[in-house]
């Protein structure tokens, strides 16, 4: 089957899964996010491995870790019982460092911290936004980049936005997904949230999105570059691995909580 085919068929597929699990109840929700964090989560790992990182059990600590944390907020256990949790287990990594004789143990170890960082903690913060819309919002803004960027980079785009890290990035291309995140943050806005939020603020909302897209999108490509890697993965036909599809919204759904919260104060 032709390559591009595959792609339109596995793309359609993902977004339908995940747009329907946020959109269908709560548990749904919290079910596909955790999957989001925890497959790419485990795609880190497996690239640190392959960097020559010594990640402990392969990473499975790191996910079961992850996983009691993620259960026990979603139980509503209070923050103090989280932040215990966490600590506890964060002691019994230190102490099994201990004994495993590595060379270098702050590196796993810190390694290992950096990547549950990296990929849980920005959909953490997406599962606790109460308004499911915003989420949905948020991915369509990183996919109208992606597709704005894609279209006006293969027609026009020449000049290198950072041939270093990503040969085919072009300024024409950032600024056509730009431009179309802008106009799709306004009809999104009046058309769906139907807010009396001022323009202004959408408008802004849109430009700090598309560009901290762009900068999750280089960071992963620069963390593969590093390691000689193509793809984080195969799970998705087409398209690699989940890193490969989320590694924009692991960058640009904190910028755009963090920047939606402080123009809330001033609009």
């Amino acid at each position: 089957m032709n390559n591009f085919i595959i792609r339109a068929i596995s793309g359609l597929v993902l977004v339908v899964v995940l747009v329907g699990g946020i959109a269908y109840s709560e548990i749904s929700r919290v079910a596909v996010l955790s999957i989001v964090a925890l497959v790419s989560l485990w795609e880190m790992l497996q690239l640190l491995s392959k960097a020559s990182i010594s990640i402990f059990a392969k990473g499975i600590y790191t996910i079961i870790s992850v996983v009691v944390v993620a259960t026990s907020v979603y139980l509503g256990c209070s923050s103090m019982t989280v932040v215990a949790l966490l600590s506890t287990l964060l002691v019994i990594r230190f102490t099994i460092e201990l004994y495993r004789k590595n060379v270098r143990p702050l590196d796993a170890i810190s390694y290992e911290i950096i990547a549950v960082l990296y990929t849980v903690l920005p959909i953490y913060l997406l599962m606790n936004i109460v308004d499911y819309r915003i989420i949905i919002t948020i991915l369509i803004l990183v996919w109208a980049n992606d597709v704005g960027a894609y279209l006006v980079g293969s027609t026009i785009g020449k000049h290198r936005l950072f041939e270093r890290i990503s040969p085919k990035k072009s300024w024409e291309g950032f600024v056509g997904g730009l431009v179309l995140v802008v106009i799709v943050s306004i009809l999104i806005n009046k058309f769906w949230l139907e807010s009396d939020t001022n323009l202004v603020v959408w408008i802004v909302l849109g430009i700090v999105t598309s560009i901290a897209a762009v900068f999750g999108d280089l960071f992963e490509s620069m963390f593969k570059r590093s390691i000689n890697v193509k793809d984080s993965g195969n799970i998705i036909p087409g398209h690699g691995g989940f890193l490969d599809r989320f590694d924009a919204l692991f960058f640009a759904a904190p910028a755009y909580i963090m920047i939606d919260y402080f123009l809330s104060l001033i609009f």
